[in-house]
């Protein structure tokens, strides 16, 4: 009963992170704008890869792989923010325009 709760629950984790991935990757493509494509891929990095880790290891529970998942989910959350956030500094210090100051200029692209 535990292990068929726990593999509905991997499906639907996993298919939440394709789906947070596929939508940030059409994010990526439509958008001009460097700091919103980092945004997209941030979102992508962050939340869908964490989700279908997450779902992957809820799938085929094994205790010691699953804590192995957890550690590889928290590592990458946090090398995530550390590059996004070293990459959008630079991008800040060497003064890359945005084309979209506000929601209206982005619904014009």
């Amino acid at each position: 009963m535990f292990y068929s709760i726990l593999f509905i629950f991997g499906i639907i984790f996993t298919v939440l992170g394709l789906f947070v991935i596929f939508a940030s990757t059409i994010g990526f493509i439509r958008n001009e704008d460097f700091f919103i494509k980092v945004q997209a891929v941030s979102i992508s990095n962050l939340y869908g890869v964490t989700f279908f880790l997450l779902g992957e290891s809820m799938k085929n529970f094994n205790f010691k792989s699953f804590l192995l998942t957890l550690i590889i989910i928290i590592v990458n959350i946090v090398s995530s923010l550390v590059v996004i956030h070293s990459i959008t500094r630079f991008a800040f210090i060497e003064n890359i325009k945005t084309n979209a100051t506000n929601r209206r200029n982005l619904k014009k692209s």
